[in-house]
C-alpha cells in the first residue's frame, strides 16, 4: 500500500514538473480569452442582426408611411360635395330660359342657374368630386346599363354608396326626357378610368352624360331630344372640341353608349339652331334612333 502511495506522489511531482503554473495559466488565458473572442464576435453577429432588422422595419414603416401619404395626396383634393344655389327663380324667367334651352339658345345661363329655373333636376352626388386642374374639352357620352331597369335617381343613389371616390357623371338624360345634374360641370366628376383612357382623355379635361338604358331598351324620343340639347348647351358654354363616346376612349372594358346612333345625333346637334320646329329629335325615314 505504501509503494502504491509513493508511486503515485512521485507521478503528481513529475507532473508539477513537466506542466508549471505558468504552462496551465497560458492554457486557461488562452481558453478565457478565446471564448471570449466567440462571445464578442457573437455579441456583435446579435448587434449585426439587430441592426439589419432595425433597418428593414425602418424601410418597412417608410414604405408603409409613404403609400398612406401617396393615397392621402390623391384623396386629398376629393370632395364630398359641391357648393349648389337651388333657389327657385321667377315662373316667367324659368319659362323662358327652359324655351331657350329648347331651341339651343341657353349658352348663356349658367349650370346653376339651370337648376334653379327648374331646366335641370338636382341630384346631388356625394363624394366623387373635385376640383378641376384642366381645361374641359372633351365630352363623353355613356349609358347607364344597370344590372335591372333603374331610373336616373336610382342610378345616382347606388353611386352616392361608393364612400369617396365613386364613379359618377354630371348629368343623367332620364327615360322620361328629364335632365339631371349631380354637380356644376366646373367640378370633375370620375366618369372614365384614366389607366384605361386613350388620347390623353381625363376626368379633369371632360364632362359625362349618362343616357339612361339596360338590357334591350331603346333610347326614347324625348331621352334623345333633351340629350341633343343638353350637349348644344355644354358646348356653348365649354371650349368642347370633341365628343366621344365611353367605349370609344375606353375600348379595353367599355362599350357604351349602347345601341346608339351616332349619325342620326350628329344630324339632330347640327340642326338644333335652324329653327323652333328642329328641336325635337327627328328620324330620318331611312333611319331609326338605333346605332
Amino acid at each position: 500500500m505504501v509503494r502504491k502511495w509513493q508511486i503515485l506522489c512521485s507521478m503528481i511531482l513529475a507532473l508539477t514538473f513537466a506542466f508549471p503554473e505558468s504552462a496551465f495559466s497560458a492554457v486557461r488565458k488562452h481558453s478565457a480569452s478565446t471564448k471570449k473572442a466567440a462571445h464578442t464576435t457573437k455579441k456583435k453577429s446579435h448587434k449585426s442582426s439587430k441592426k439589419v432588422a432595425s433597418r428593414k422595419k425602418t424601410r418597412a414603416k417608410t414604405k408603409v408611411a409613404t403609400r398612406r401619404w401617396r393615397t392621402k395626396v390623391a384623396t386629398s383634393n376629393m370632395m364630398w360635395s359641391a357648393p349648389m344655389n337651388t333657389t327657385p327663380l321667377s315662373p316667367a324667367l324659368s319659362a323662358r330660359m327652359k324655351a331657350n334651352f329648347q331651341r339651343g339658345q341657353a349658352g348663356r345661363y349658367t349650370p346653376q342657374d339651370m337648376v334653379r329655373a327648374r331646366v335641370f333636376s338636382n341630384a346631388p352626388l356625394l363624394g366623387g368630386i373635385k376640383p378641376r386642374t384642366a381645361i374641359v374639352k372633351n365630352l363623353i357620352i355613356h349609358s347607364t346599363e344597370t344590372a335591372k331597369v333603374a331610373d336616373a335617381k336610382t342610378v345616382v343613389h347606388s353611386w352616392n354608396s361608393g364612400g369617396l371616390r365613386h364613379p359618377g357623371t354630371q348629368y343623367l338624360v332620364d327615360r322620361d326626357g328629364k335632365i339631371y345634374q349631380t354637380v356644376d360641370p366646373k367640378y370633375a366628376t370620375i366618369h372614365v378610368n384614366e389607366k384605361r383612357t386613350i388620347g390623353g382623355i381625363t376626368n379633369d379635361n371632360s364632362i359625362g352624360i349618362e343616357i339612361v338604358r339596360t338590357g334591350k331598351q331603346k333610347y326614347t324620343q324625348v331621352q334623345l331630344a333633351s340629350l341633343v340639347q343638353l350637349v348644344d348647351y355644354i358646348q356653348e358654354r365649354f371650349p368642347i372640341a370633341k365628343i366621344y363616346g365611353h367605349g370609344q376612349i375606353q375600348p379595353s372594358n367599355r362599350t357604351d353608349p349602347v345601341a346608339f346612333n351616332w349619325n342620326l345625333f350628329s344630324k339632330n346637334l347640327a340642326h338644333i339652331n335652324a329653327a323652333s320646329t328642329q328641336t325635337a329629335y327627328r328620324e330620318d325615314s331611312r333611319e331609326d334612333n338605333q346605332g
